[in-house]
């Protein structure tokens, strides 16, 4: 692999020492392109460059950080014209010279209809499609009004949610808050999701495929970015919301801002109160005569408060100071009762019910600290990021379970209890530096992460009349995990064609010590994870790219937790401290043309991870744990769509995606494989002025993964909104799930042990939201300052 990685840098840096001979006689015009109010980078604006001489016209466009690169020029004198969607379009004239050290910085006035006030000419897309990236304009969503985060999340093309795993286009992703680590993983980043107000929103960004300066962790990252004012002066915003299900829930969410040349300013409070039920029916069969029918409803009551101050100051034009932090408080609470027959009737206690209620407070506090410094106007630039994060939960669940058939003979009910406090920190420091040189930029950081998880699981049985301690289940773990990282990334763009190329190197220690036995697991490892890229632009419309990069899917901290999680007599899941990291190359084929993408993505695991389900020998208990598969073979393919029609009065967005998985044990236990197909369509009408309407479509073809067949699964959800008083309040009413359509159905086959269940969330309701805006209401998107704890943070433990 070192080998490897090595010629590909050789063979690059060849392929531009060869270009740059053709073309050193050549003039270049170079440009930084910004907001003349923000003096914030303006990405893909469109430059058209006029040759008077012989009337050619060509057309460019910035980078992803405003650039502008205007190369092969003949002459000493051009016209040129830059224009950026809700911006004045700004003629000059350039006088192109051989070699430059520093860019003209051009800047662009937001266009205006009045000398007092600023405004936004055309409105942002619903969904925006780029070789790059996948943009939810969350803002310009009826739907997401009185929603959730996760629930925006899950209507993004691509998006799909595996059990409590967050996927795109089949691939594991990392998501960010504003650049910053969301800290969870698997369930606790759901419902750290689900407590977070989509009204504080601004967009959901999927960057496709990360370059080497992105964690080798995770296929994609996913950066929600919430609301921020550009406008000098104080502003803000309130909402709130009701929904209807089955029970009552609300939402609130106030957000403030302050701006002054110097100082910006912010703060939010997001608060949730919520009530829904879950549904369980399963039938099992683990041996010949032996089956069993299992019934579960649990209502769940989630109240969450976040808090988000932040502060960014500027230093001068060229340095700036930011610190944000973010504080959530979550106290969750259910009741369940969960009823078993034996249907072979092979026991004395065929009948068994499980009454159970249990209650979560999380409190989870993270700073974060950055320093940028703009060397010069070349696009020189270094980039400090210090964090620091902390999760503290306390549990307790309380298990009631009877045998109705054989208490009549004086058997009393088995009473259990858990009191399991978690306590997890994640401390890391980044330095970043990026260095332009003749067609394009180099990018180098180091990285140091310190992740550690304590957690202590207690649990007792009832002997009267005490409390007694149960040692087959209580459990003590420590586990530590140090990953120090540097990387290299270069990006060149060579007329029509740009090159990225990336190799990040990471070294991993990890250590998990189990407390109660005095066992301890260590590993120690290095890898090296190369990445490439190809784009070819024949016009400003189209785009042909080729990817190829190596990637890395670290384990969720419970994953390694060896306890034990009770459901009932008949049901536990149990960690694995023994679980290898999966390994996999992915190569990418893509095409853009404005309206249409597509992409054909390939990828091979090593040591791929995967849900095992095994009969417990001394009982009939089934066990749920986890395990390595040798191989897995994953091919996607994925279309997308967008058109506006009738003026923009009418836009759609449809994506459609196909996936086929293949998977290969060394025992050939699982050795399977599966197609699915996918769509999804998001519709939205402008019905009147201040009346508007959304309607989102998904649907899931059954499909078959690791031990899991599953059923096809599909919803729809609907939306309108009007607005009041001058644009300053909105009224909105939604329904998701009109038809009460989504559930998960599903089969297993795993060692003996078989499993047909039914999953149904509570899905539909009703919702009616109403906001107002009050002082400046011109909204942008906060800055998405990187930070360096994007993969630890979601990995925490339940």
């Amino acid at each position: 692999m070192i080998r490897l990685a090595i010629l590909i840098i050789i063979s690059i840096l060849l392929f531009f020492a060869v270009r740059a001979q053709e073309i050193k006689a050549l003039l270049t015009y170079q440009a930084q392109v910004v907001d003349t109010l923000t003096n914030q980078p303006l990405p893909y604006a469109i430059c058209t460059v006029n040759d008077k001489e012989t009337g050619s016209i060509k057309k460019i466009a910035t980078d992803s950080i405003g650039r502008l690169d205007v190369r092969e020029l003949k002459h000493d004198k051009y016209e040129i014209t830059i224009a950026y969607m809700g911006y004045k379009e700004k003629k000059l004239t350039i006088h192109p010279i051989k070699e430059s050290t520093s860019r003209e910085v051009v800047a662009l006035s937001p266009s205006t209809n009045q000398l007092d006030a600023v405004q936004i000419t055309e409105e942002p897309r619903l969904l925006e499609v780029s070789p790059e990236k996948l943009t939810v304009n969350v803002a310009q969503s009826v739907l997401a009004k009185g929603g959730t985060a996760f629930e925006v999340l899950t209507r993004t093309p691509g998006i799909i949610e595996q059990g409590n795993t967050i996927q795109f286009r089949g691939r594991s992703v990392n998501v960010y808050i504003n650049g910053r680590p969301s800290n969870f993983r698997s369930s606790e980043l759901k419902q750290f999701l689900e407590t977070m107000p989509a009204s504080s929103i601004s967009k959901i960004e999927v960057i496709t495929n990360p370059s080497a300066k992105y964690d080798a962790q995770g296929g994609s990252v996913i950066n929600i970015v919430t609301v921020k004012n550009a406008n000098l002066g104080f502003s803000g915003a309130v909402t709130t919301g009701y929904s209807r299900g089955d029970y009552n829930s609300f939402n609130g969410n106030l957000q403030l801002n302050y701006k002054s040349e110097k100082i910006a300013a912010f703060a939010s409070y997001d608060h949730l109160n919520t009530k829904q039920y879950y549904r369980l029916q399963s039938l099992r069969r683990i041996s010949e005569g032996f089956k069993q029918d299992e019934e579960e409803y649990k209502t769940i009551k989630n109240r969450s408060n976040v808090i988000q101050l932040g502060l960014d100051y500027t230093i001068n034009k060229s340095q700036s100071l930011n610190i944000l932090f973010r504080g959530n408080h979550n106290n969750t609470s259910y009741n369940s009762r969960n009823d078993i027959e034996d249907l072979s009737h092979t026991s004395i206690d065929s009948s068994t019910s499980v009454f159970s209620r249990g209650k979560s407070i999380l409190k989870n506090p993270s700073v974060n600290f950055s320093y940028k410094w703009q060397i010069d106007t070349s696009g020189r630039e270094f980039n400090i990021n210090l964090d620091y994060f902390r999760y503290r939960r306390d549990r307790n669940d309380f298990f009631d379970t009877s045998f109705p058939e054989i208490q009549q003979v004086g058997i009393e009910p088995e009473l259990l209890r858990n009191i399991s406090p978690a306590k997890n920190e994640v401390k890391s420091a980044t330095v970043d530096y990026v260095h332009p040189i003749k067609f394009g930029r180099i990018e180098a950081g180091l990285k140091s992460v310190s992740t550690t998880t304590d957690n202590n699981m207690r649990w007792e049985y009832f002997e009267d009349p005490l409390w007694q301690n149960d040692i087959r289940r209580s459990n003590h773990f420590i586990y530590t995990e140090k990953i120090q990282a540097a990387y290299v990334n270069g990006i060149a763009r060579l007329g029509k064609t740009s090159v990225q190329f990336g190799l990040r190197m990471e070294h991993t220690y990890t250590k998990g010590e189990l407390i109660t036995d005095g066992s301890i697991n260590k590993n120690n490892y290095f890898n090296l994870f190369p990445s490439i890229s190809f784009n070819y632009m024949p016009n400003t419309q189209t785009q042909w790219g080729v990817t190829y990069r190596r990637k890395i899917d670290r384990y969720d901290f419970s994953v390694v937790n060896p306890f034990i999680y009770y459901r009932n007599p008949y049901s536990y899941s149990q960690g694995n401290p023994y679980i290898r990291p999966t390994y996999y190359d992915n190569f990418e084929l893509s095409y853009f043309s404005g309206r249409i993408f597509g992409a054909i993505s390939y990828s091979m695991y090593n040591d791929v991870l995967a849900d095992i389900f095994r009969k417990d020998p001394a009982s009939n208990a089934i066990i749920t744990t986890y395990d390595n598969l040798a191989k897995a073979h994953q091919l996607d393919v994925n279309l997308s769509w967008s058109q506006a029609f009738f003026k923009r009065k009418l836009s759609t967005t449809t994506t459609l995606g196909g996936l086929y998985a293949q998977y290969d044990s060394d025992d050939n236990q699982f050795n399977n494989a599966g197609y699915t197909f996918y769509l999804s369509s998001t519709n939205s009408v402008r019905i009147t002025k201040g009346l508007s309407g959304e309607v989102y479509i998904t649907y899931f073809s059954p499909f078959s993964y690791g031990v899991y067949e599953m059923a096809h699964r599909f919803k729809t959800d609907l939306g309108i909104s009007q607005s009041l008083f001058k644009d300053h309040a909105q009224l909105t009413f939604s329904v998701t799930d009109i038809f009460n359509s989504m559930r998960n159905q599903y089969q297993v086959n795993s060692f003996g042990v078989y499993l047909d269940s039914r999953v149904k969330p509570e899905s539909r309701f009703f919702k009616i939201s109403v906001s107002y805006k009050f002082g400046n209401k011109r909204v942008k998107s906060m800055k998405a300052k990187k930070t360096g704890i994007e993969s630890e943070q979601k990995r925490m433990l339940k």
